[in-house]
């Protein structure tokens, strides 16, 4: 009876040590591998914008979402919109999450997949195709940026190489982002012409005429389908006889000839249109900024168009 007992106690200490091993294991395994998180940093693709809004870098108030899933499929690790804030440091652009990114935890090298896009969008829960609207009052800061669509992928592609480390100094992996614009920037300069004089344009106020506002948005590639739901856009209001440029932002689209595009209402009540010839139409691609200079105030309004900033196009064009 003795011995019984005797064995089975040395038993029972010998499966505790085990036990206390096994787990000593674990946890040393898992805190080599579950402690690499993603450092996101990113630039402006084929921008050159560095005076205007979100020419190089975000604006300090713009939140951009972050998808990251495994590259084989396998459920239990994915990073769903994950809102992130923006701030350069050291001359460097860097993404923030509201909560760290990690790699996910494997004993084997793992590829993941990065999506991101801009302004951040609580309800794109899914990597789907969304219905993306242009701010109507774009005279603000706060409407301009919140019509600038952005997508964003890894520099070097997807998918993202993750290899596993057993070195506790590294902490973090950089995964660099490249954003680019998606919708077709419009950039109007009003030059009056004697008698009309610059004082003449303080108050005025710039319309974009009835163009599309609504396009979807695929989350998945950052394509974008056909325009529609057409509305008018305020694109500026002019607030000083030297600061006589405005921008905005609409969805790529085709104007037809003889369609309105742009209206110039002064604060003394005149109104100038300038609509797109009869002959011609014009063709707005995403990416490009719509540089047009208006002379207007004599017997009769020019105005001419240069395709150049965000993408760097060549080329002028007379309207």
């Amino acid at each position: 009876m003795k011995k019984f007992i005797t064995y089975g106690f040395l038993s029972l200490i010998l499966f505790a040590t085990q036990s206390c091993n096994n787990n000593d294991e674990n946890q040393a395994t898992e805190s080599k591998l579950g402690d690499v998180s993603m450092e996101l940093t990113y630039d402006m693709g084929g921008s050159r914008a560095a005076s205007n809004l979100q020419g190089t870098v975000f604006d300090a108030s713009t939140d951009v979402g972050v998808f990251v899933f495994r590259n084989d499929g396998k459920a239990g690790y994915g990073e769903y919109n994950k809102s992130c804030t923006n701030v350069v440091e050291d001359n460097v652009a860097k993404l923030i999450p509201e909560n760290p990114i990690y790699f996910p935890l494997t004993e084997e090298p793992i590829d993941v997949v990065v999506r991101a896009y801009a302004p951040f969008t609580s309800s794109y829960g899914r990597l789907v195709t969304y219905d993306f609207d242009v701010q109507a009052n774009q005279s603000t800061t706060t409407g301009y940026l919140r019509s600038d669509l952005m997508y964003g992928l890894p520099t070097t592609g997807n998918p993202v190489h993750h290899v596993p480390t057993h070195d506790p100094a590294q902490k973090k992996q950089n995964v660099k982002l490249t954003f680019h614009h998606l919708l077709s920037k419009i950039t109007l300069t009003l030059q009056p012409v004697a008698p009309l004089t610059a004082e003449a344009l303080v108050g005025a106020q710039v319309t974009l005429k009835q163009v599309a506002t609504k396009v979807p948005f695929n989350l998945v590639d950052g394509s974008l389908g056909t325009a529609s739901t057409p509305g008018d856009v305020l694109i500026g209001n002019v607030a000083a006889a030297t600061d006589n440029t405005v921008s905005g932002l609409i969805p790529p689209q085709t104007i037809a000839g003889g369609t309105d595009f742009l209206e110039v209402t002064l604060a003394d009540g005149q109104v100038y249109k300038y609509a797109i010839p009869e002959a011609s139409s014009l063709t707005l691609n995403g990416g490009r900024n719509y540089q047009f200079n208006m002379k207007f105030g004599a017997s009769e309004m020019n105005v001419t168009m240069t395709v150049a900033d965000w993408v760097d196009v060549t080329g002028h064009y007379t309207l």
